[in-house]
C-alpha cells in the first residue's frame, strides 16, 4: 500500500515490515492478507513464524550483562549497530529491520493531543502489562507469570502462580496481580520476590485495580460476582452479584468500576468509600448493523445479539469504557432451508456474515450509535476479539482478533471509534495481549498459541496529522520481532488441532474468513445463542469434556465418529474441507479441551440431589448415568425425529438448556419436561432445588 512516495511491504512471515521508495506512478498493488498452505496431509491454515529455538522457561535470576537502555525499536542502544541488526536470532528479541515511516495522512478527523494524557494501565487487566522497564506475560498453559526484560527481550524470571492464570494488571509500586482461573484465588508478586495469594471465588477471569491503585477488582465467573480486595493487605473488602459470567473488568476515567459478560449487558458501578460499590446500572452493548442492502431484508439488521465481551479499555477522553465484542445473527423464529445459508437466516457470502464484531462506547456516549458509512474492512479483521488496550496518548485503540491474527487501531478522538479505523496489524497466532512502552513508541503483543511476545514500532501512527491531503487507509504494520515467553506443552497434532479450531482465516475451515469454530465455542464452551437452522432452533452445545464417549454427534444424533460430524460442520461452515491428518488433529484437540475447574464444595443439598438423581422414578439417571449420555436418541414433543441425548457435564456453563435452547434455566426444564423427560413433577419445591445443586457440580 502506497503513502506518497514510499510503498508498505508487510513481510507477514518473517515478522518485519519493509517501506522500499517508490516511485508516485507505480501501481499499487491490492492488500490481500497472504495465504499460505502446508503440505497436503498437513492442516490447511497459516503457517507459524520460523522461531530460534525454545528457551527454557525455568526461573532465572541472571540479568544480561549489558542490557540496552533504549526505548524505541527503532533507536538500537548501540547505533553503530543498527545495520547489522537484521533480522538476528539469538538471546532476546528476534530483530528485523525497522520500518521508515510513512509522511502524515488525513484521516477524515484530526487526532486528539493530550497535553497530559491520563495513562493508568493498571485500571484494566489483560495476559500481558508494561511497568517501566519489565514486561509481564501470562503463561497461561504452563501456570507461570513470566518477567522479562522489556528492551533487551530476554526472560528474568518465570513464576509459578497456579493452575490456569488469565489475566494480570501492575500496579503503580510495582506489584503484579494474576488472576488464577482453576485455584480460584489472586495472586500477588512484589519485586522483593514475595507471593501471596487469596481465595476470591470460582473462576476468577477479570481483572482491574483502582485508578489510585489501592484496590483490586476481580470477576468470579464461575458464581457471577466482582470482589473488591485490598491491594496492600489482600484482604476481601466486599462481593457484589454480577449478570451471567463476568468476563472482564475495567475502571472508567470517574472511577466507575465496569463488569463485562459473556451475555449482551454491561454493568457499572459506583465505587463507594471503604471498598463498596453501589447498585450497578446495566448497559446494552451495540446490536445495530448499518443497513447496507445485504439479503434485501431489512430484518437482517435488526436481530443481531451482543455477546462474548471478553474486553475493555478505559477512556478517560470518554469518561467510560471501550467493550470490544461480538454480535450474532442467528436468524429468525422460523425454520431455516439450510444452515447459516437461507433467505431470511444468514446468508453465508462475501457481504452477509453471522457473526460481526464490534466497539461499544459505555459511558457519556451511547453503545447504539449509528454505523453509516463504518469502515467495513476492520471487522472480519479482529474474528473473537479478546484483548483491547488504549494507547498512552489516549487517541488510538487497539483490538485484537484472537481467531484472525489481527489487530486493528480505532482513532478514539471521534464521537464513535468504529467510524474511524485507521490501522491495521499482523501479529502472531491468537493475540491475546497488548501493552505499550511508556513513550507509546512501540506496543507490544502477547501471541498465545506462538508462545511469543512480538514487538511492533508505531512511529507511523504516531505520524498521524490532519494534513489536509487524502490518503488511503489503513496503514499496515506488523511486528518488528518477537521473543518466546514459553514452551506449548500440547504435542504437535493437538497444537495444530487448536490452530485450526480457532482459525478465521482458512478456507478449509469456514468461507470468507468470517468465524471459525472459536467464534461460537470459545475454549470448547458455548455463545449462549440459538440458531435458527433447517431442523428449527438448535441451542449451541458446548464440547468441553462433553466429547469422548458420548456418541452419536449431532441433535438428531446422525453421525456416529467425531470426524463425521467435525466434517458436516466445516461444511456447514462453508469450509473447503480437512485433511485426513488435519481432521484428526482438530478432533483430537476438541477432545481434550477442559472444563474449568469445580471449586465448589458439596453441599448436603447437592448430595440429596444425587441420589434424587439416581432415583428411578425421578428419572434423570437413566437416559444421563452419572450426568453422561446413554448414546442413544429420543423423541420428544415437536420434533418429528428423534433427539439425541447430551451429556450434562458442565452443565452450570451451558445456559440456555434444551436442545432449542427453549429453557432458560434448570428450574425451566424441570417445569418443560413434566411427563415426558422422567418425572420431575413427583419433586417439591426443595427436592427441585438440590436436584439443582447436583446438577450444578456436573
Amino acid at each position: 500500500m502506497k503513502y506518497g512516495g514510499f510503498l508498505v511491504v508487510a513481510g507477514f512471515l518473517s515478522g518485519c515490515v519493509v517501506l522500499e521508495h517508490s516511485p508516485q506512478t507505480q501501481p499499487e498493488a491490492e492488500v490481500v492478507p497472504p495465504v499460505v498452505s502446508g503440505e497436503a496431509d498437513e492442516p490447511h491454515l497459516f503457517q507459524p513464524h520460523d522461531k530460534p529455538e525454545a528457551t527454557d522457561p525455568t526461573p532465572s535470576q541472571t540479568k544480561p550483562t549489558n542490557p540496552p537502555v533504549a526505548d524505541d525499536p527503532d533507536e538500537p542502544a548501540d547505533p553503530e549497530a543498527a545495520e547489522t541488526a537484521l533480522c538476528t536470532g539469538g538471546p532476546g528479541w528476534s530483530h528485523c529491520p525497522a520500518a521508515i515511516p510513512p509522511p502524515a495522512f488525513h484521516t477524515g478527523v484530526a487526532q486528539k493531543t493530550l497535553l497530559q494524557p491520563d495513562f493508568r494501565p493498571w485500571t484494566s487487566g489483560g495476559r500481558l502489562a508494561v511497568d517501566d522497564d519489565k514486561l509481564f506475560a501470562v503463561d497461561a498453559d504452563n501456570g507461570w507469570l513470566v518477567i522479562l526484560y522489556r528492551v533487551a527481550g530476554i526472560v528474568e524470571q518465570s513464576v509459578d502462580v497456579g493452575a490456569r492464570p488469565e489475566q494480570v494488571v501492575v500496579s503503580p509500586q510495582g506489584a503484579a496481580f494474576v488472576t488464577v482461573r482453576d485455584d480460584a484465588v489472586l495472586a500477588r508478586w512484589l519485586p522483593n520476590g514475595a507471593l501471596s495469594f487469596v481465595a476470591v471465588g470460582p473462576e476468577p477471569i477479570g481483572l482491574a485495580m483502582s485508578r489510585d491503585g489501592d484496590l483490586v477488582y476481580v470477576a468470579t465467573a464461575g458464581d457471577d460476582r466482582i470482589h473488591v480486595v485490598d491491594a496492600q493487605s489482600m484482604e476481601v473488602l466486599s462481593s457484589h452479584p454480577t449478570l451471567n459470567r463476568p468476563l472482564a473488568v475495567s475502571v472508567a476515567g470517574t472511577g466507575h468500576v465496569v463488569v463485562s459478560h459473556k451475555g449482551a449487558d454491561v454493568l457499572r458501578f459506583a465505587a463507594l468509600n471503604g471498598g463498596g460499590l453501589g447498585s450497578p446500572e446495566a448497559h446494552a452493548l451495540r446490536t445495530l448493523v448499518p443497513a447496507d442492502g445485504t439479503n434485501g431484508d431489512k430484518t437482517y439488521f435488526k436481530d443481531f445479539h451482543a455477546s462474548g465481551a471478553r474486553s475493555m479499555a478505559p477512556s478517560p477522553v470518554h469518561e467510560g469504557v471501550f467493550v470490544a465484542h461480538s454480535r450474532s445473527y442467528t436468524g429468525i423464529n422460523k425454520k431455516c432451508t439450510s444452515y447459516y445459508g437461507a433467505v431470511n437466516c444468514v446468508t453465508l457470502n462475501s457481504n452477509g456474515r453471522p457473526i460481526i464484531n464490534a466497539v461499544s462506547t459505555i459511558g457519556q456516549v451511547s453503545a447504539q450509535l449509528d454505523e453509516s458509512g463504518a469502515f467495513d474492512w476492520a471487522s472480519p479483521r479482529v474474528t473473537v476479539p479478546v484483548a483491547t488496550a488504549h494507547h498512552p496518548d489516549q487517541t488510538l485503540l487497539f483490538v485484537a482478533g484472537m481467531a484472525s491474527n489481527w489487530i486493528v487501531v480505532y482513532n478514539t478522538a471521534t464521537a464513535d471509534p468504529m467510524k474511524s479505523p485507521v490501522a491495521t496489524i499482523g501479529v502472531g497466532q491468537a493475540p491475546r495481549g497488548i501493552a505499550f512502552s511508556p513513550d507509546g513508541t512501540a506496543a507490544y503483543v502477547l501471541n498465545s498459541h506462538d508462545f511469543t511476545i512480538g514487538r511492533v514500532s508505531l512511529t507511523p501512527l504516531l505520524a498521524i496529522a490532519d494534513t489536509g491531503d487524502q490518503a488511503e487507509l489503513p496503514i499496515l504494520l506488523t511486528q518488528l520481532d518477537v521473543v518466546e515467553y514459553g514452551i506449548d506443552p500440547l504435542p504437535t497434532n493437538l497444537h495444530w488441532g487448536r490452530r485450526l479450531f480457532n482459525a478465521s482465516r482458512d478456507d478449509a475451515v469456514s468461507a470468507y474468513w468470517k468465524f471459525g469454530c472459536a467464534s461460537c465455542h470459545f475454549e470448547g464452551e458455548d455463545d449462549g445463542r440459538v440458531w435458527f437452522s433447517a431442523d428449527g432452533p438448535r441451542q449451541t452445545i458446548m464440547l468441553a469434556e462433553r466429547v469422548v464417549g458420548t456418541g452419536p454427534y449431532g441433535w438428531f444424533g446422525k453421525k456416529n465418529e467425531l470426524h463425521g460430524y467435525v466434517t458436516q460442520t466445516v461444511g456447514r461452515m462453508g469450509g473447503s474441507g480437512l485433511s485426513p491428518s488435519a481432521l484428526a488433529s482438530l478432533a483430537g484437540y476438541i477432545k481434550q479441551l477442559p472444563l474449568p475447574a469445580v471449586q465448589e464444595a458439596w453441599t448436603p443439598s447437592a448430595v440429596n440431589g444425587s441420589l434424587l438423581f439416581d432415583d428411578e422414578w425421578v428419572g434423570c439417571g437413566q437416559c444421563h448415568p452419572g450426568g453422561a449420555s446413554d448414546g442413544k436418541v429420543h423423541f420428544v414433543p415437536g420434533e418429528d425425529e428423534p433427539v439425541n441425548t447430551p451429556s450434562l457435564v458442565g452443565l452450570r456453563l451451558s445456559a440456555p438448556y434444551l436442545h432449542d435452547g427453549s429453557a432458560a434455566t434448570l428450574y425451566d426444564v424441570l417445569e418443560q419436561t413434566t411427563g415426558w423427560m422422567g418425572h420431575p413433577e413427583a419433586l417439591n419445591e426443595s427436592e427441585k432445588a438440590d436436584l439443582i445443586a447436583y446438577l450444578m457440580m456436573l
